[in-house]
């Protein structure tokens, strides 16, 4: 093994999608995984980055006398990449999705939340008493008078005679009266008592939540300057600035054949 090989010689089917990037997606801790982007990836790294650069003494020593890196030990070699960088690539990668506003450069956010509870407990106690006294009286007076008169007069009749002769009279009257009078009187005394107890138990509860946010600019950079940085920012490209960097570490020497 005199010669000097490339990073294409190697992985020879680059082209037709078995490439670095296909060994790195099959990696689970690749942060760009779901995107199922690696042929695209594989086509800029081989074909325009590094694929003619000359392979490093980790690659050489895997390979065997046809001069042929095996695809199990191609999945070795990139894990062990990926065990070195891949913390690093998952955090710099969450900054692409990061939510803010580019000119602004001052956020803050508050949250209070206050509880208040108590109980309010008592007792009620009444006592109710009452005399009822009083005198009823009831009189009925009732006067009664009469009068009677009788005129009688007796007379006697000779044999077959159809007339009588007067023998005697007797005449009579009389006048009678009877006054009634009655008193009833009723005397009445009643007493009551009465006691009523109440027991008061009252709680209560009170929960309140506050929001304060604040955000704007504080003064020490301008917008223009925010904006300035946020395009120097999308300036600096994740893949050809720090994936493919690390990949060229690893798998190149820093020279073209």
């Amino acid at each position: 093994m005199t010669h000097k090989l490339t990073l294409n010689d190697v992985f020879s089917s680059w082209k037709t999608g078995i490439g670095v990037f296909y060994y790195l997606q099959q990696n689970t801790d690749i942060p760009w995984r779901t995107k199922n982007i690696n042929s695209q990836l594989d086509i800029i790294y081989h074909g325009n980055r590094s694929g003619r650069k000359i392979i490093s003494p980790m690659i050489r020593a895997y390979l065997d006398t046809n001069e042929e890196l095996s695809g199990q030990d191609a999945q070795v070699l990139i894990n062990a990449i990926v065990a070195l960088y891949g913390e690093n690539w998952s955090k710099q990668y969450a900054t692409l999705s990061a939510q803010y506003n580019p000119i602004e450069n001052y956020r803050m956010s508050e949250t209070e939340n206050s509880h208040e509870s108590g109980t309010n407990t008592g007792t009620d106690n009444r006592s109710l008493s009452g005399t009822d006294t009083g005198t009823d009286t009831h009189v009925m007076d009732r006067d009664e008078s009469s009068s009677d008169s009788n005129n009688n007069t007796n007379s006697i009749y000779g044999f077959n005679s159809q007339a009588g002769v007067g023998a005697n009279s007797q005449a009579g009257s009389g006048t009678g009266s009877v006054q009634v009078d009655y008193t009833d009187t009723e005397t009445r005394n009643l007493a009551s008592s009465g006691t009523d107890n109440r027991t008061l138990n009252l709680a209560d509860s009170h929960q309140s939540s506050r929001g304060l946010s604040r955000s704007g600019n504080i003064g020490v950079t301008t917008s223009q300057q925010m904006l300035q940085s946020e395009h120097e920012l999308w300036m600096w490209n994740f893949f050809t600035d720090v994936v493919f960097a690390d990949l060229d570490r690893e798998l190149t020497l820093a020279v073209y054949e």
